[in-house]
């Protein structure tokens, strides 16, 4: 690790020597690079962008959305014992209405 950071600042130090070499041998054509990046930096910050316009959700409040947000996220296991649990309870629940109204309907005389 530490010979790879050695060869890594020594490539970095050819570099810059070799920048710096050609900015004190070429300084007109290094001022007129520089300029022209400038301009084109200049020129992308003041593009404006055109985003694609979003199409709205037909919802009637914060409520649904935050609830259509929910359903997307997947549940964990502890969430679906709950849910196959409360699933069953309301199974339970319907089979005793349907005893009650049938011992209703089965009244001795």
């Amino acid at each position: 690790m530490n010979h790879e950071n050695d060869h890594t600042n020594e490539e970095c130090e050819h570099v810059l020597a070799q920048l710096c070499y050609l900015r004190e041998r070429y300084p007109i054509k290094c001022s007129n690079n520089f300029e022209e990046c400038l301009l084109i930096k200049n020129r992308i910050s003041m593009t404006p962008l055109h985003s694609p316009i979003r199409k709205t959700t037909r919802c009637a409040s914060l409520a649904e959305q935050h609830a259509m947000l929910l359903e997307k996220i997947p549940p964990t296991h502890k969430e679906n014992k709950k849910i196959i649990n409360a699933k069953a309870l309301n199974l339970k629940i319907d089979n005793l209405i349907v005893l009650m109204n049938q011992m209703k309907t089965l009244k001795p005389k």
